[in-house]
């Protein structure tokens, strides 16, 4: 049986699910270093548009203190 959802988060395409920053050039120098993803800030995947109205909805129930 299919799965009712849609998914609700996606591998984040900045850094492809690694959370890490792609090293870059510098002069003749490439950084290499533990910076975090600035798209998803290292948590490797992002919302999708359900999970972005899943997310408004917790915060409005949460915010109206209806959720218990």
């Amino acid at each position: 049986m299919a799965d009712p959802f849609p998914p609700l988060e996606e591998n984040c395409r900045e850094c492809g699910g690694t959370g890490k920053a792609k090293e870059e050039p510098s002069g003749r120098a490439i950084i290499i270093g533990p910076n975090p993803c600035r798209a998803c800030r290292g948590a490797k995947q992002l919302p999708t548009v359900a999970g972005k109205a899943v997310l408004e909805f917790v915060r409005k129930h949460m915010k109206a203190g209806t959720l218990r």
